[in-house]
């Protein structure tokens, strides 16, 4: 999990970048950072944006960050940079980060290294998070974890994800935790996750309703997925209604998942699709499977792709197959090549087949074995 520009669901990754005059008192409130900005105080106006940020006005924090970086306070750049980002402004976004990194806005370093991950541009991303993390900025350490996860290399991963959390970040901490739960050492990762969850960072509460959940406490796990759901962490309502739908409450598990999906959390409306689908209602089910693989739910695409061959139509199956197989969903890539199979073409068939195999699929290994 790395640091993104995404402020829905429950994330800390929004940018949130205070002016330092302001950081160490208590927060002035909205009417004095208004008058201060109206009076070209630009760093208040920057720390309006802030304000305005957390309260989910993503357009006025854009433009009071706009006003400040204007008027060359650093930190605004950074925050105009980072929502340039998350509107897909890719090239105003970079160039505004890297002149505040330049100027030492150390958590621009860090957005920027984010950014560059995202890219696969590593030596980039090595170079910007490394600037942050050692001028004591969590996000960059967080994110020098996740390079070297990437790698395999989990001894760094370790190390830096340590770094940040002994930097207070929540982030890092959590990343930590997941670490633990990879080792089987589950006490330190439920000690981490409790930590988190009790300051507010509800990914960790949903990861201990998951672990709740493999140790059957399924009461405990209920309680955890609440708390992450009720605080728009979107896979606690999925995981929530899992358990409600294993112990046979259909409506519960409809609410939950319905809650998710509504709020753009692919899996909900995946889970909602299947409902409909073993109810035999086809065309609902087809409706909420074109939803979540709009969201980048795979499996989604995939089933919407087995629908089509029900319904003898290979042409819209392989689009949606080919889709999947895309996105890295290998049973779609192994169903492309039954169904180039099936109009006899062998070698676009065998193409898929082996594609799948490497990918672990064992039934496009068989069918490769088939027709060799």
């Amino acid at each position: 999990m790395t640091d993104n520009f995404n402020c829905k669901n429950g994330s800390e990754n929004c940018v949130f970048y205070e002016s330092k005059k302001n950081t160490n008192q208590s927060f002035k409130s909205y009417e004095l950072l208004k008058k201060l900005c109206e009076k070209n105080d630009y760093e208040s106006c920057n720390d309006l944006g802030v304000l305005e940020a957390k309260k989910g006005n993503a357009n006025k924090a854009y433009s009071f960050y706009k006003k400040s970086c204007e008027n060359h306070i650093q930190m605004g750049c950074a925050n105009q940079g980072a929502y340039e980002l998350m509107n897909g402004n890719d090239e105003i976004g970079i160039k505004l980060l890297l002149n505040a990194c330049n100027n030492n806005i150390l958590p621009a370093c860090a957005g920027l290294g984010s950014k560059y991950i995202q890219q696969n541009k590593i030596q980039d991303a090595n170079k910007y998070n490394q600037k942050a993390c050692e001028g004591g900025e969590a996000t960059g350490c967080n994110n020098l974890g996740v390079i070297f996860s990437k790698a395999s290399d989990f001894v760094q991963t370790e190390k830096y994800y340590d770094l940040a959390c002994n930097k207070k970040s929540m982030l890092g901490c959590y990343n930590r935790a997941e670490l633990f739960v990879k080792k089987l050492e589950l006490i330190k990762a439920e000690s981490i996750h409790k930590l988190n969850c009790k300051k507010g960072y509800f990914f960790s509460c949903n990861s201990l309703g998951s672990l709740s959940e493999k140790s059957k406490k399924s009461d405990l796990a209920i309680k955890y997925y609440r708390m992450a759901c009720e605080n728009k962490v979107m896979i606690g309502c999925t995981n929530l209604a899992s358990i409600f739908l294993g112990q046979g409450k259909l409506n519960e598990a409809i609410k939950f998942n319905k809650i998710a999906c509504d709020s753009d959390e692919g899996s909900g409306c995946h889970n909602l699709a299947i409902i409909e689908q073993q109810s035999k209602h086809i065309d609902n089910a087809m409706k909420l499977y074109s939803i979540a693989c709009n969201k980048f739910f795979m499996g989604s695409c995939y089933n919407l792709g087995m629908i089509y061959i029900e319904k003898n139509d290979p042409l819209s199956a392989d689009k949606f197959f080919k889709i999947a197989c895309d996105g890295n969903y290998m049973d779609g890539c192994t169903a492309q090549g039954l169904v180039a199979k099936g109009k006899g073409e062998i070698e676009v068939a065998k193409k898929y087949f082996n594609y799948a195999c490497k990918n672990g699929n064992s039934i496009a290994c068989d069918q490769l074995k088939s027709i060799k």
